[in-house]
């Protein structure tokens, strides 16, 4: 029963039961996954309302401070008596049975005595959170994301309820549909990986490099028919370039960063809001949590690895408002290419894998000083304004527009591109390949990897599959040039060399029969007729 006088759209009603049966099973620690636009906040604001019935003090934990007031302002539309920890916020008020915090502010700071913790963006990892969920053993956490795909999330929560899909919320009316305009794929071989995204700076140099960006003023000219528009860039130089040259059109525009004052980064998102200007700029500072349903047209003026970052940049404009009838992606980046539609299957449960410890070899290397270009003091390691002189070096941007015309992405739909997949499974487990295999293949056919791999069942392949995976065949086969068999054992030496059986799509392998080490393997068309035999 809902003890709320906060109306819910029957998914979130759902969502809300789910969650509870969720605890009821047995868990303590649950993510709930609702697209960007689907009402997080209004759904915490009921089991806020629920908890508080029950005599239970809750502590809301915001991904960073520009999320702080937001969420404030929902709790006073809710009636929710609350206070917000952080610095000297007019709204302190330790008494209220509700608390509001950033991660970092709790990081510094002694944790409220409470019974729920509700966790907004938790895909976004803080140890101090972590650490107080092993601490707090016993108290009940809930984690809420649009994108819950962290790697090794399920090492830390318990449990991972779906409340909906971006496709279901644009079937009732509850998100607007799309159209994707974008480029051939970029080619990034080369650049860096950095927390889970490309490296900015490597980035820059290959957006550059490659020209891939596009035009992306004469783009919006053509296809974003003026609407309100979000723009995503490589980093604050190219940013800020786009905005001047938006501005070179008349065109009113702003750019926005974490060092833009904090009055200054306001005012233009009221601006925005008001429609005085039509443009906003950033890297990935309105990545997550901000809220403008206005916004319906998105430029994304970069390439992205991350699929969180992909998905949660395109969830800026896919929010419903009087008037707008859709949105219109401007994915200058490839980024449709490499992760797939909104609307496609995302994946069901939470990873379980571990991120790569950085080596020291590959560490960042130690910043040192560097002499000032106006005044030529030696400014200490990672000091950009001149103690000197004051003077702060304004970085340009690398990336440079190409007259390459964006053209309209057709989706293929999630049953077909399911119905590949399973068949790319059937016809690998008749072979003995790998389910990587298929994963393979559903790549080289739609561009993306399968985000769901699990209980996918493996089906027979009909003739359009096995045509095509014959014209892949045929297509290596007329690339690869023949390889040498090897005459001698790069190891020992020995020519005492014999063939033994393969595995997967290998027929046969070479092995040394001295020392018995793999050598190569062998298609079945190379091996010899030597049986496989160990050295004595």
């Amino acid at each position: 029963m809902m003890l709320s006088t906060v109306s819910l759209r029957p998914y979130q009603e759902a969502a809300i039961n789910s969650l509870i049966g969720s605890f009821r099973s047995g868990h303590r620690k649950s993510v709930l996954q609702v697209p960007t636009g689907g009402g997080k906040t209004r759904i915490a604001t009921v089991i806020i309302q629920m908890a508080l019935h029950k005599g239970n003090r809750v502590l809301f934990i915001c991904d960073r401070e520009e999320l702080i007031n937001q969420t404030s302002a929902a709790f006073d539309a809710a009636g929710i008596d609350h206070g917000v920890i952080q610095g000297n916020h007019w709204r302190s008020k330790l008494a209220a049975p509700v608390q509001v915090a950033t991660a970092q502010t709790l990081a510094r700071r002694r944790w409220p005595d409470v019974g729920l913790v509700i966790w907004d963006e938790c895909h976004t990892v803080y140890q101090t959170v972590l650490k107080q969920m092993d601490k707090w053993n016993k108290l009940k956490f809930i984690g809420l994301s649009a994108t819950p795909f962290t790697k090794g999330m399920a090492n830390n929560w318990d449990d991972l309820v779906i409340g909906s899909t971006t496709q279901d919320l644009i079937d009732q009316g509850f998100l607007c549909p799309y159209e994707i305009y974008g480029p051939p794929p970029a080619d990034l071989t080369g650049v860096k990986t950095l927390a889970g995204d490309y490296h900015q700076g490597d980035l820059a140099k290959a957006v550059s490099k490659k020209n891939i960006v596009g035009d992306v003023v004469k783009t919006w000219l053509s296809l974003g028919e003026g609407r309100q528009t979000i723009c995503f860039a490589v980093d604050v130089a190219h940013s800020k370039h786009i905005v001047s040259e938006f501005q070179r059109y008349g065109i009113k525009a702003e750019h926005i960063d974490a060092y833009t004052d904090s009055d200054d980064r306001r005012k233009a998102l009221e601006d925005f809001a008001a429609k005085r200007i039509q443009i906003i700029s950033s890297v990935d500072i309105l990545t997550k949590g901000y809220d403008q349903p206005q916004a319906s047209c998105l430029i994304m003026a970069r390439p992205t690895k991350s699929l969180i970052i992909h998905i949660q940049q395109i969830g800026r404009v896919l929010r419903i408002a009087d008037g707008k009838e859709n949105a219109i992606i401007l994915d200058h980046g490839g980024n449709t290419e490499r992760h797939g539609f909104p609307t496609d299957p995302l994946p069901d449960r939470l990873d379980e894998g571990k991120k790569k410890q950085q080596s020291e070899s590959k560490k960042k290397p130690e910043s040192l000083p560097k002499a000032c270009s106006s005044c030529h003091y030696v400014k200490p390691a990672g000091v950009h304004e001149c103690p000197q002189c004051g003077f702060a070096p304004e970085k340009q941007t690398m990336v440079e527009s190409t007259d390459d015309k964006l053209v309209k992405i057709e989706r293929v739909s999630t049953a077909e591109k399911g119905r590949w997949f399973a068949m790319f499974l059937g016809y690998a487990k008749d072979r003995g390949y790998s389910d990587g295999w298929a994963s393979h293949k559903y790549k080289e056919k739609f561009g993306v990897w399968p985000h769901i791999k699990h209980g996918v069942i493996p089906t027979s392949p009909d003739s359009e599959v096995l045509n095509y995976i014959k014209h892949l065949n045929i297509k290596y086969a007329k690339s690869k040039k023949p390889k040498p068999v090897a005459t001698h054992c790069r190891y020992c030496n020995s020519t005492d060399l014999v063939t033994a059986p393969g595995s997967g799509p290998h027929g046969n392998q070479l092995r040394c029969g001295s020392c018995d080490k793999h050598l190569q393997w062998l298609p079945k068309q190379d091996a010899v007729s030597q049986s496989y035999r160990r050295s004595a």
